[in-house]
């Protein structure tokens, strides 16, 4: 595996999280109402 294909693959994983973590309040909002 290259090094940059890991770094990309890394980053990504990172963001994923991090857009799920700030999503999560917004749809359990949604959910509640």
């Amino acid at each position: 595996m290259q090094p940059s294909a890991y770094v990309i693959r890394t980053t990504t994983l990172i963001f994923a999280q991090i857009a799920l973590y700030q999503l999560e309040p917004t749809l359990n909002k949604k959910v509640i109402t």
